[in-house]
Parts: structure tokens; C-alpha cells; sequence
């Protein structure tokens, strides 16, 4: 009778480093959500239950972030909220800030990811929604 190729405490600990890393790969999207923090005063009032289409990306390098934010704050746009965090990922969550922004109402998202050469990559996330009475489009 042969002997199993891999010991029964090597097997343990394969399944154990799959485990995880499956773990980490389904809970890697929730960084956009947990880390959201609304405007003060913004609410998802008249939002739920509402036909939204998707919000428009926008993709902005690190240094110009806040100034594609201020120009679209000129055209009659405002924030909602935004979304600041650290991930592994080193390209933009897409779909889970799509999603994050059709919960908040938001029309447009604007990303910007950093990478690190030695740390996790910095995403800034920033939502904006077209001001009442704006001809903003």
C-alpha cells in the first residue's frame, strides 16, 4: 500500500491558507461601502425604490482629484459622500463603487488609486449627485 502523497498536517495547512485566502477575496469588495462616510446633512431620501441608471466613472490621478472634484462642484454638482481606504487591489473596485453610488443616489463617482511599492494601495472614492435646480448633465 502506497503512502498519501501529502501528510495529513500539510493537507490541514493548505486547507487552512485556501481558506483564508478565499475569505480575503470574498470580502475584499467591502471596502467602498465600509468605509463611505455621507456629507453632513445628505440623506437617501426619495433614492430607494427609484429607476437609477448607472452612474458615470471618472477616473482621476492622485493629484488631480480634488480638482476634478472642484470643477464638477462649478457645474452645479455636489458631494454626497466619499469612500477612503487601503486594499491590496491595485486598480479601482468599479462595480462596488457603481454599487455604493446607485445606494446613494450619487451620478457620477470619481476614483482615484494610488499604488504603494511597499504597502497596500490608497483608493479616494468621491460621490456626487447634480444639485437641485442645476442644469448640470
Amino acid at each position: 500500500m502506497s503512502q498519501p502523497y501529502f501528510s495529513a498536517s500539510l493537507r490541514l495547512a493548505l486547507l487552512g491558507v485556501s481558506s483564508l485566502l478565499l475569505f480575503a477575496c470574498a470580502t475584499a469588495g467591502n471596502d467602498v461601502s465600509a468605509s463611505y462616510r455621507p456629507l453632513s446633512g445628505s440623506t437617501l431620501t426619495g433614492v430607494q425604490g427609484r429607476f437609477r441608471r448607472a452612474p458615470s466613472f471618472e477616473l482621476a490621478s492622485p493629484g488631480t482629484l480634488n480638482a476634478t472634484v472642484q470643477e464638477r462642484l462649478r457645474h452645479g454638482y455636489r458631494v454626497v459622500g466619499r469612500s477612503d481606504f487601503t486594499s491590496t487591489a491595485t486598480t479601482p473596485l468599479r462595480a462596488e463603487a457603481t454599487t455604493q453610488a446607485m445606494q446613494v443616489g450619487a451620478s457620477v463617482i470619481i476614483y482615484s488609486v494610488q499604488p504603494q511599492t511597499s504597502a497596500p494601495a490608497q483608493h479616494k472614492i468621491v460621490f456626487l449627485k447634480v444639485s437641485a435646480g442645476s442644469a448640470a448633465h
